[in-house]
C-alpha cells in the first residue's frame, strides 16, 4: 500500500537496517499499487493486454549493469546510492516484461528528508519517494502504449523526446497519485512533498540535451495528470510530442 508503514516517517541514517528495509517495503508497495492500476486501465478501459515490468530496490553490496547507457555513452550501473532512480526498456529481468526500473534505496530513503535525487525539496516526507517511483513507472507506460498502439493501427508510433518524455512521465504519475487519492492512500500534504519534489529536479538550461523540463512544467505536467479529466488523454495528447 502507498500510505507509508509505521515508524517509516524519517529514517535516521542509511546504515539503518530497518529504515532501509521500511523504505524497500515502500517502495514495493507503491510499484505493486502502479501495477494494479495501470493493468486496470489497459485491461477494462483500453482493451489492451496487461503491462509487465521487472524492478528492483537496489540494496547495499549489489551492482547491477544495465543495457542502457547514457548520453556520453557510458553504461548505466545501478549501485544503493546512485544517484538518480531509472526505467530501461531494453532490461528483462524477467523473461517476457517490458523493460526494468531501478531505484536505488539509499538514493530514495534521502527522499524522506527532503534530498530529491541531490536536490533539496520545500517539504520533506515519503511521497517524494512515491512520485519518483509512478515516474519511472510511466516511462514504461510510455513504451507499452508505443507498443500497444502501434499494433493496433499498424502504424509505427515515434516516443516522445526531449523534456517530453519526461514531461509524460510526471502527468502519468499524477495519473497514479489521483487513483491514491480516491483509494484512500494519500494523507494531508502528500500531493504538495509529490509536486515540490519535482520542482526541486526541474531544469533551468532550456537548451540541455538532457533537459528534463522547468520546475513550473513539471508541476504543471503532474497537475495536469491529477486534476485533469480523462487524465490519461489528457496526458497523450499535451506530451507526446517527438522532441
Amino acid at each position: 500500500m502507498p500510505t507509508a508503514p509505521e515508524g517509516a516517517t524519517i529514517p535516521r541514517s542509511s546504515s539503518d537496517d530497518g529504515s532501509r528495509q521500511t523504505v524497500t517495503s515502500y517502495l514495493e508497495g507503491v510499484v505493486q499499487d502502479n501495477d494494479r492500476m495501470w493493468t486496470n486501465l489497459f485491461t477494462d478501459e483500453l482493451g489492451f493486454s496487461e503491462p509487465f515490468v521487472s524492478y528492483r530496490v537496489v540494496q547495499p553490496g549489489e551492482q547491477l549493469s544495465s543495457n542502457c547507457r547514457f548520453a556520453d555513452g557510458s553504461q548505466l550501473v545501478v549501485t544503493h546510492d546512485t544517484p538518480n532512480a531509472f526505467y530501461c526498456s531494453g532490461d528483462e529481468l524477467t523473461a517476457g516484461y517490458r523493460g526494468t526500473i531501478y531505484l536505488p534505496v539509499t538514493t530514495m530513503q534521502k527522499m524522506w528528508t527532503g534530498n530529491v535525487l541531490g536536490e533539496q525539496s520545500q517539504r520533506q516526507g515519503d511521497f517524494a519517494a512515491a512520485i519518483i517511483t509512478a515516474h519511472e513507472f510511466g516511462h514504461h507506460v510510455v513504451d507499452e502504449l508505443r507498443a500497444k498502439y502501434s499494433e493496433r493501427d499498424h502504424v509505427e508510433y515515434v516516443p516522445p523526446g526531449g523534456k517530453w518524455k519526461e514531461l509524460i512521465a510526471d502527468c502519468l504519475a499524477g495519473v497514479w497519485a489521483a487513483h491514491a487519492y480516491y483509494s484512500g492512500y494519500l494523507e494531508p500534504g502528500d500531493f504538495e512533498e509529490a509536486t515540490t519534489a519535482l520542482e526541486a529536479i526541474g531544469d533551468y538550461e532550456l537548451h540541455a540535451p538532457d533537459h528534463h523540463g522547468t520546475p513550473e512544467e513539471r508541476r504543471e505536467a503532474i497537475v495536469t495528470g491529477y486534476r485533469q479529466s480523462g487524465a490519461l488523454g489528457a496526458c497523450v495528447s499535451r506530451y507526446w510530442k517527438p522532441s
